[in-house]
């Protein structure tokens, strides 16, 4: 027997001679589950932190008084501001104090949210707007390429597009309008219909 064969046999372990990455191995992301309750166990410390520091006496209190719950969170409230948070952000922490004193047993304080301002429309893409209608007419019902057509090339609402009679839209090969009867406001107004909603309105040839 040659001296080769009394060599060990190499290991056939998966993890033999595969090399270790250097220093710490790094730990897995947070599930999207915990992430809020990790801030919401921030915006609570936050808020204890704050009490304590302004005042440990006033602290115990609003722990112990409904009033003092509250003019504590309203003063919370207004110290967010003046760093100048977004109003998101200062409902967030106001939702989390909430969550703390449920959980404390004293019920949510009476403190006013921040008014979130309103997020302008976004406007339907071309492609989006052509893929609807190549929808709709997959699905072989005039209709829904009526109502597509008056939606996104008029202007309707829905609502005004919900009322309309068939007589209410007129189609011809060089002009066209819809009559809405009760508009915003309870108004009737005429809407000329453009050339792309015309085509869409009129019936394929069979």
């Amino acid at each position: 027997m040659s001296d080769n064969s009394l060599e060990a046999a190499p290991s056939r372990h998966p993890s033999a001679g595969a090399p270790r990455p250097e220093g710490p191995t790094p730990r897995p992301a947070p599930s999207p589950r915990r992430r809020p309750r990790r801030a919401y166990g921030r915006h609570a410390r936050a808020f204890v932190e704050w009490l304590v520091e302004r005042d440990g006496e006033a602290a115990e209190l609003a722990f112990a008084d409904g009033f003092a719950r509250d003019f504590a969170v309203r003063d919370f409230r207004s110290s967010l501001k003046d760093r100048r948070l977004s109003p998101a952000s200062v409902n967030a922490a106001l939702t989390a104090v909430d969550d703390l004193y449920r959980f404390v047993g004293l019920g949510a304080p009476r403190v006013r949210r921040e008014r979130l301002p309103a997020a302008a429309p976004r406007a339907v893409r071309e492609d989006e707007l052509r893929a609807l209608f190549r929808a709709a007419e997959r699905r072989g019902r005039p209709r829904d390429r009526a109502v597509l057509a008056l939606l996104a090339l008029a202007g309707l609402r829905i609502s005004e597009a919900a009322q309309l009679d068939v007589g209410d839209v007129v189609v011809s090969a060089r002009k066209g309008q819809v009559t809405v009867r009760r508009g915003k406001g309870d108004l009737a107004r005429t809407v000329p219909l453009g050339a792309e909603a015309r085509a869409a309105l009129t019936p394929p040839p069979e």
